[in-house]
């Protein structure tokens, strides 16, 4: 799993990433890591045995739609940040909306993430 928490830019995560991957490996990404997983394909593609994306989609309007995510200062405070996990429910199956542990895995995540990996370009 890739640590996105200490770079400031996409490409300086998907950099990051290589450095530690295997010299041969499958890559899966969700959401913003969709869009590290279209750099690291563009910086090193005969590294990827294996392509997955979930959630996540290339082009100015996804860009447009995390920048204002990412402008959003409100997301992580703490009011809003119980809401997060069904807020983004359209990554979690339907069957698991329910889910307290799943609801406190994704809110910790969020914590643990922060807005800067979400704001990289």
């Amino acid at each position: 799993m890739a640590d996105h928490t200490r770079d400031d830019s996409i490409a300086a995560i998907a950099r990051r990433t290589l450095a530690t991957a295997p010299p041969r490996f499958a890559l899966v990404g969700l959401s913003m890591g969709g869009y590290v997983a279209f750099e690291i394909m563009r910086q090193a593609p005969e590294r990827v045995a294996r392509l997955a994306l979930l959630d996540t989609a290339p082009g100015p309007r996804s860009r447009r739609r995390r920048r204002r995510g990412c402008h959003s200062s409100k997301w992580l405070q703490p009011d809003v940040l119980p809401k997060f996990p069904t807020a983004s429910s359209a990554t979690v199956h339907t069957d698991r909306h329910g889910d307290a542990a799943l609801k406190a895995l994704v809110r910790t995540m969020a914590e643990e993430t922060g807005r800067r990996p979400f704001c990289a370009r």
